[in-house]
This record gives structure tokens, C-alpha cells and sequence, in this order.
């Protein structure tokens, strides 16, 4: 890859039906090696999509190791199930209608886990009488060690550890 100020320059520009996502294999390639020079190994990394939302580069990610992602919308973690990643972590709790559609993605992607984060115990037990209610074993996040601090002066608190309905170690 030449690294010029022009390497973004394409033959034809005239033909592209603008607006258009352009994607620079060779770019994007580049800057995967140079994110995983950064760690001892790509198990330890887990990029966020928000910023391609992209089938091919996720999947140019997964071709070089990566496993792990985060994101930040139910319709980014369905980009994700259909590029086939492995573990896809929706960086927030989800609601009750969020919960339905997220669902819905661990249904339709099984060979994808999915996990979310939580900071309560009430959306903990949502997701727990939404998994038992939908018949299935919610593997992707089974344990919350949450912490807060609501208060200037409120000491921390850790949540229980809290298990999913049917996981197959139960821990």
C-alpha cells in the first residue's frame, strides 16, 4: 500500500452515485494489523461498530483474528449476527421494547452470543423472566458486577452475582 497524500484518489469518480460508502481494503487492513500490534493477542480486543456498521470490514476483523465486538444499537448487533461474529456485547441496557428485539437477534443468530450490560437489578431480572419466558438459555451475560455511585459520598456497591435461567455451567 502506497502511503501518499492521494491514496484515497480512485479512478472514475464520475461513475460513483453519490452519496456512497467508499471502503479502501488496503486502508482498513492496516489499520487492523496496527490495532492488534497494540495487544499480545486479538482476544483481548472488542472494537466498537458504531463507526463502520459494515459486514465486509466486520468480517475483514474476524479474518484477522478479532472475535469480540461492541456496539451501541440493536440494528448494529444485527449487522453483526449476519457477518457472523462470534461474541457481540450491545454496550447498554437494553428496555422492554429493545429486550423483544434483542431477543428476536439471539433467536435468529444462534451461533453469534450476545450480551449487554447492566446497571440495575430490575433490568437483570427483566432479561432474566424474558429469556425464562422465551424458552431459551441466555449465555451471553449471566453475571452483572456492576458498580455505582449515586451519591458524592455513597461508598461503592457491587450487585450480586445473578445466573440466567438454563446456562449449561450455571456460573
Amino acid at each position: 500500500m502506497k502511503d501518499q497524500p492521494d491514496w484515497y484518489q480512485f479512478n472514475n469518480p464520475e461513475k460513483i452515485d453519490t452519496p456512497a460508502l467508499l471502503i479502501y481494503p488496503e486502508r482498513v487492513m492496516s489499520n487492523i494489523n496496527r490495532l492488534k500490534k497494540m495487544v499480545s493477542s486479538p482476544s483481548l480486543l472488542r472494537p466498537h461498530v458504531k463507526t463502520n456498521k459494515s459486514v465486509k470490514v466486520s468480517r475483514l476483523m474476524m479474518d484477522a483474528g478479532i472475535t469480540k465486538f461492541k456496539c451501541a444499537t440493536i440494528a448494529e448487533a444485527e449487522m453483526l449476527g449476519r457477518a457472523g461474529a462470534p461474541d457481540v456485547l450491545l454496550a447498554y441496557q437494553p428496555t422492554q421494547t429493545k429486550l423483544k428485539r434483542f431477543v428476536q437477534l439471539i433467536l435468529t443468530y444462534p451461533k453469534t452470543t450476545y450480551s449487554c450490560t447492566v446497571d440495575n437489578e430490575t433490568t437483570a431480572d427483566m432479561i432474566s423472566v424474558t429469556a425464562t419466558a422465551n424458552n431459551f438459555g441466555y449465555t451471553g451475560l449471566y453475571r452483572f458486577e456492576c458498580r455505582y455511585e449515586p451519591y458524592r459520598h455513597h461508598p461503592r456497591k457491587s450487585f450480586k452475582t445473578i445466573l440466567l435461567p438454563n446456562h449449561p455451567t450455571g456460573d
